[in-house]
């Protein structure tokens, strides 16, 4: 997978009224469902235990954990990673999509972003 760019937009925008992240990638061969990658659910669950939790498309709590087990593309999967992520730092943040764009393995990314600023203390 290779991030070929990323772009902020923190007002309205063509994709949301929200500010967002488009994020686009190569897929490359990486093209595969993730219930075709022995041990792969198991392993994201682990480390990102509230993915249980999203609502996803499908719009009830649970609906990611139900896509991951009838098999869901890596590119979505980061896509609620990035979401995890965001909201694990304390931002309050919850839409995503992604698109293909071009060829099967162009894929853009769009998620909200919070542009929150973030007090940084220097130690002793």
């Amino acid at each position: 997978m290779e991030v070929l760019g990323i772009t902020s937009f923190k007002g309205r925008n063509i994709y949301s009224h929200k500010p967002v992240m488009k994020m686009t990638i190569d897929i490359t061969e990486n093209n595969i469902y993730t219930k075709d990658i022995e041990g792969f659910n198991e392993k994201l669950l682990t480390a990102f235990p509230m993915l249980r939790k999203n609502t996803c498309g499908l719009g009830y709590e649970g609906g990611f954990l139900e896509r991951l087990e009838n098999g869901t593309y890596l590119g979505h999967v980061l896509e609620h990673v990035i979401l995890d992520i965001q909201n694990t730092l304390g931002h309050n943040v919850k839409y995503g999509k992604t698109r293909l764009l071009k060829a099967s393995q162009i894929l853009a990314l769009v998620q909200q972003q919070s542009f929150r600023k973030q007090k940084i203390e220097k130690s002793p």
